[in-house]
């Protein structure tokens, strides 16, 4: 469980750098993309 926990740690600032990129942009599609992968990896 906590390698699960640490990969997610690892992988969520890239996440929130897409996200925060396609708001920047405007980009709802890249947006629900970015939204939906950082969901995924939290599970």
């Amino acid at each position: 469980m906590e390698s699960l926990i640490d990969q997610f740690l690892d992988d969520l600032p890239r996440h929130l750098e897409n996200i925060l990129r396609s708001i920047q942009q405007q980009d709802s599609s890249s947006l629900t993309k970015a939204a939906h992968t950082c969901k995924g990896s939290s599970r």
